[in-house]
Protein backbone atom coordinates (compact mmCIF):
# COMPACT_ATOMS: atom_id res chain seq x y z
CA UNK A 1 0.00 0.00 0.00
CA UNK A 2 1.38 3.51 -0.38
CA UNK A 3 0.96 3.98 3.52
CA UNK A 4 3.49 1.10 3.85
CA UNK A 5 6.02 2.30 1.37
CA UNK A 6 6.12 5.23 3.34
CA UNK A 7 6.44 3.27 6.06
CA UNK A 8 3.44 4.27 7.92
CA UNK A 9 1.07 1.68 9.02
CA UNK A 10 -2.04 2.62 10.07
CA UNK A 11 -4.33 0.09 12.61
CA UNK A 12 -7.43 0.01 14.27
CA UNK A 13 -8.01 1.09 17.90
CA UNK A 14 -11.28 -0.39 18.68
CA UNK A 15 -12.49 -2.49 15.87
CA UNK A 16 -12.75 -1.89 12.08
CA UNK A 17 -15.42 0.50 11.06
CA UNK A 18 -15.74 -1.04 7.95
CA UNK A 19 -15.76 0.42 4.38
CA UNK A 20 -13.82 3.71 4.00
CA UNK A 21 -13.84 6.15 1.46
CA UNK A 22 -9.90 7.00 0.95
CA UNK A 23 -11.07 10.09 -1.05
CA UNK A 24 -12.01 11.54 2.32
CA UNK A 25 -9.05 10.51 4.54
CA UNK A 26 -6.80 12.81 6.61
CA UNK A 27 -3.59 12.17 7.55
CA UNK A 28 -2.47 14.25 10.51
CA UNK A 29 1.59 14.63 11.00
CA UNK A 30 2.12 16.31 14.59
CA UNK A 31 4.74 15.68 17.99
CA UNK A 32 8.00 15.98 17.67
CA UNK A 33 8.28 17.71 14.16
CA UNK A 34 8.80 21.29 12.85
CA UNK A 35 5.61 22.09 10.74
CA UNK A 36 2.86 19.81 11.88
CA UNK A 37 0.70 19.14 8.99
CA UNK A 38 -2.26 17.27 7.89
CA UNK A 39 -2.46 15.19 4.66
CA UNK A 40 -5.33 14.40 2.15
CA UNK A 41 -5.05 11.19 0.06
CA UNK A 42 -4.66 12.71 -2.74
CA UNK A 43 -2.01 14.93 -2.02
CA UNK A 44 -0.55 11.30 0.06
CA UNK A 45 -0.74 9.49 -3.51
CA UNK A 46 1.11 12.44 -5.20
CA UNK A 47 4.11 12.69 -3.64
CA UNK A 48 7.28 11.44 -5.07
CA UNK A 49 8.88 8.15 -4.64
CA UNK A 50 12.41 7.21 -3.86
CA UNK A 51 13.39 5.27 -6.53
CA UNK A 52 14.26 1.26 -5.50
CA UNK A 53 17.67 1.95 -7.19
CA UNK A 54 18.24 4.54 -5.23
CA UNK A 55 17.85 2.83 -1.91
CA UNK A 56 19.56 -0.25 -2.85
CA UNK A 57 22.59 1.98 -3.88
CA UNK A 58 22.35 4.03 -0.37
CA UNK A 59 22.00 1.03 1.39
CA UNK A 60 25.07 -0.73 -0.50
CA UNK A 61 27.20 2.02 0.50
CA UNK A 62 26.42 2.16 3.72
CA UNK A 63 26.94 -1.73 4.11
CA UNK A 64 30.84 -1.10 2.67
CA UNK A 65 31.36 1.57 4.88
CA UNK A 66 29.93 -0.45 8.43
CA UNK A 67 31.99 -3.09 7.11
CA UNK A 68 35.27 -1.37 6.63
CA UNK A 69 34.59 0.83 9.39
CA UNK A 70 36.93 -1.23 12.11
CA UNK A 71 39.96 -1.91 10.10
CA UNK A 72 42.96 -0.14 9.85
CA UNK A 73 44.90 -0.99 7.48
CA UNK A 74 46.77 1.77 6.64
CA UNK A 75 49.38 2.49 3.63
CA UNK A 76 52.04 5.48 4.73
CA UNK A 77 53.23 7.59 1.99
CA UNK A 78 56.49 8.09 3.33
CA UNK A 79 58.57 7.70 6.08
CA UNK A 80 58.04 7.71 9.64
CA UNK A 81 59.31 11.00 11.65
CA UNK A 82 60.90 9.00 13.74
CA UNK A 83 62.39 5.04 13.42
CA UNK A 84 60.90 4.70 17.37
CA UNK A 85 57.14 5.81 15.85
CA UNK A 86 55.12 3.17 14.16
CA UNK A 87 53.96 4.67 10.86
CA UNK A 88 50.16 4.81 11.65
CA UNK A 89 51.06 7.20 14.36
CA UNK A 90 53.75 8.99 12.50
CA UNK A 91 53.60 9.09 8.79
CA UNK A 92 50.78 10.67 6.53
CA UNK A 93 49.35 7.89 4.54
CA UNK A 94 45.96 6.16 3.50
CA UNK A 95 43.44 4.09 5.60
CA UNK A 96 41.48 1.25 3.46
CA UNK A 97 38.13 2.66 4.90
CA UNK A 98 39.23 5.93 2.58
CA UNK A 99 37.49 4.06 -0.03
CA UNK A 100 34.29 4.26 1.47
CA UNK A 101 34.62 7.38 3.09
CA UNK A 102 35.23 8.91 -0.40
CA UNK A 103 32.19 7.39 -1.38
CA UNK A 104 30.28 8.29 1.18
CA UNK A 105 30.91 11.75 0.63
CA UNK A 106 30.37 11.86 -3.02
CA UNK A 107 27.01 10.83 -2.40
CA UNK A 108 25.97 13.24 0.13
CA UNK A 109 27.01 15.85 -1.93
CA UNK A 110 25.07 14.64 -4.97
CA UNK A 111 21.97 14.02 -2.72
CA UNK A 112 22.50 17.66 -1.08
CA UNK A 113 22.49 19.18 -4.68
CA UNK A 114 19.50 17.27 -5.65
CA UNK A 115 17.36 18.11 -2.98
CA UNK A 116 18.91 21.12 -1.25
CA UNK A 117 15.65 23.13 -0.49
CA UNK A 118 14.11 19.89 1.79
CA UNK A 119 17.41 19.46 3.44
CA UNK A 120 18.06 23.13 4.34
CA UNK A 121 15.40 22.94 7.28
CA UNK A 122 17.10 19.87 8.79
CA UNK A 123 20.72 21.48 8.93
CA UNK A 124 19.46 24.30 10.53
CA UNK A 125 17.30 22.42 13.49
CA UNK A 126 20.37 20.34 14.10
CA UNK A 127 23.03 22.91 14.13
CA UNK A 128 23.45 23.58 17.65
CA UNK A 129 23.92 19.76 18.06
CA UNK A 130 26.19 19.93 15.42
CA UNK A 131 28.31 22.77 16.67
CA UNK A 132 30.89 20.57 19.03
CA UNK A 133 31.64 18.58 15.97
CA UNK A 134 32.34 21.25 13.74
CA UNK A 135 34.64 22.60 16.21
CA UNK A 136 37.35 20.17 16.17
CA UNK A 137 38.23 20.75 12.63
CA UNK A 138 38.70 23.82 13.14
CA UNK A 139 41.10 24.09 15.93
CA UNK A 140 42.79 21.25 14.50
CA UNK A 141 43.67 24.06 11.69
CA UNK A 142 44.55 27.15 14.00
CA UNK A 143 46.66 24.81 16.21
CA UNK A 144 48.85 24.18 12.82
CA UNK A 145 51.17 27.17 13.03
CA UNK A 146 52.56 26.09 16.25
CA UNK A 147 52.87 22.03 15.87
CA UNK A 148 56.37 20.48 16.01
CA UNK A 149 55.11 18.57 13.04
CA UNK A 150 53.48 20.91 10.58
CA UNK A 151 52.41 18.06 7.99
CA UNK A 152 51.18 15.26 10.19
CA UNK A 153 49.20 18.35 11.94
CA UNK A 154 48.05 19.59 8.44
CA UNK A 155 46.77 16.04 7.97
CA UNK A 156 45.51 15.33 11.39
CA UNK A 157 43.37 18.18 10.55
CA UNK A 158 42.04 16.57 7.20
CA UNK A 159 41.63 13.73 8.96
CA UNK A 160 38.85 15.54 10.84
CA UNK A 161 37.36 17.60 8.48
CA UNK A 162 36.90 14.11 6.46
CA UNK A 163 35.15 13.03 9.73
CA UNK A 164 33.19 16.25 9.73
CA UNK A 165 32.03 15.32 5.81
CA UNK A 166 30.96 11.86 6.45
CA UNK A 167 29.00 12.92 9.51
CA UNK A 168 27.11 15.67 7.10
CA UNK A 169 26.64 13.21 4.34
CA UNK A 170 25.57 10.48 6.48
CA UNK A 171 22.50 13.28 7.63
CA UNK A 172 21.33 12.76 3.97
CA UNK A 173 21.72 9.18 3.01
CA UNK A 174 18.52 7.28 3.59
CA UNK A 175 19.96 4.01 4.43
CA UNK A 176 18.33 0.99 6.34
CA UNK A 177 19.30 1.66 9.51
CA UNK A 178 18.38 -2.42 10.56
CA UNK A 179 20.91 -3.40 7.42
CA UNK A 180 23.37 -1.61 8.35
CA UNK A 181 23.38 -2.73 12.08
CA UNK A 182 23.48 -6.35 11.05
CA UNK A 183 26.26 -5.88 8.24
CA UNK A 184 28.69 -3.91 11.41
CA UNK A 185 27.78 -7.56 13.32
CA UNK A 186 28.81 -9.45 10.40
CA UNK A 187 32.09 -7.39 10.56
CA UNK A 188 32.73 -7.79 13.79
CA UNK A 189 31.84 -11.44 14.03
CA UNK A 190 34.49 -12.00 11.17
CA UNK A 191 36.96 -9.61 13.61
CA UNK A 192 36.68 -11.38 16.62
CA UNK A 193 37.37 -14.97 14.73
CA UNK A 194 40.23 -13.70 13.73
CA UNK A 195 41.53 -12.49 17.08
CA UNK A 196 40.60 -15.50 18.39
CA UNK A 197 42.95 -17.62 15.65
CA UNK A 198 45.67 -14.67 16.50
CA UNK A 199 45.55 -15.38 20.28
CA UNK A 200 45.56 -19.39 19.81
CA UNK A 201 48.69 -18.96 17.28
CA UNK A 202 50.51 -16.38 19.65
CA UNK A 203 50.75 -14.04 16.54
CA UNK A 204 49.75 -12.92 13.15
CA UNK A 205 48.09 -15.36 10.70
CA UNK A 206 49.60 -13.58 7.96
CA UNK A 207 46.54 -11.93 6.67
CA UNK A 208 46.89 -9.34 3.57
CA UNK A 209 46.88 -5.40 5.65
CA UNK A 210 47.30 -7.68 9.48
CA UNK A 211 49.28 -5.41 11.74
CA UNK A 212 49.05 -7.96 14.77
CA UNK A 213 52.85 -7.94 16.21
CA UNK A 214 54.59 -11.71 17.04
CA UNK A 215 54.01 -12.46 20.62
CA UNK A 216 57.92 -12.37 20.72
CA UNK A 217 58.21 -8.60 19.02
CA UNK A 218 58.96 -5.52 20.71
CA UNK A 219 55.77 -3.43 21.89
CA UNK A 220 53.23 -6.43 21.19
CA UNK A 221 50.20 -6.13 23.14
CA UNK A 222 50.02 -9.33 25.19
CA UNK A 223 48.80 -10.83 28.74
CA UNK A 224 51.40 -13.06 31.14
CA UNK A 225 49.57 -15.95 32.28
CA UNK A 226 51.56 -18.40 35.08
CA UNK A 227 54.94 -16.90 32.96
CA UNK A 228 54.12 -17.32 29.61
CA UNK A 229 53.20 -14.00 27.36
CA UNK A 230 49.90 -14.71 25.02
CA UNK A 231 48.77 -12.50 22.13
CA UNK A 232 46.11 -9.78 22.53
CA UNK A 233 43.46 -10.06 20.18
CA UNK A 234 44.18 -7.41 17.49
CA UNK A 235 41.82 -8.75 14.63
CA UNK A 236 42.64 -6.46 11.61
CA UNK A 237 42.42 -3.25 13.80
CA UNK A 238 45.71 -1.78 14.80
CA UNK A 239 45.64 -2.55 18.43
CA UNK A 240 43.80 -4.82 20.75
CA UNK A 241 42.26 -1.49 22.15
CA UNK A 242 40.68 -0.51 19.15
CA UNK A 243 38.84 -4.10 18.72
CA UNK A 244 37.44 -4.02 22.04
CA UNK A 245 36.07 -0.55 21.02
CA UNK A 246 34.33 -1.99 18.56
CA UNK A 247 33.52 -5.05 19.97
CA UNK A 248 32.26 -3.21 23.46
CA UNK A 249 29.87 -0.67 20.67
CA UNK A 250 28.47 -3.79 18.65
Amino acid sequence: SKLGDLNTPVFWAEGHPGKIDRSRWLVEVGGLCEKPTTFTWQEIISMPKTPRWYEGTTNILGSFFVILLPFSSFFPLGDSVDPEIIPIYGSVGLYLTDIAITLVIIAGVIVTLKRKASLRSRFYFGGVGYLPIFLIPLLGCLIIPWALNLNLALYSAIRWTLTLLVFLAWQVLETDNRQLIRVFLYGLAFQAVVGILQVINRGPLGLPTEMALAVDRPRAAVLWLEGQAWLRAYGLTFHPNVLGGFLAVG
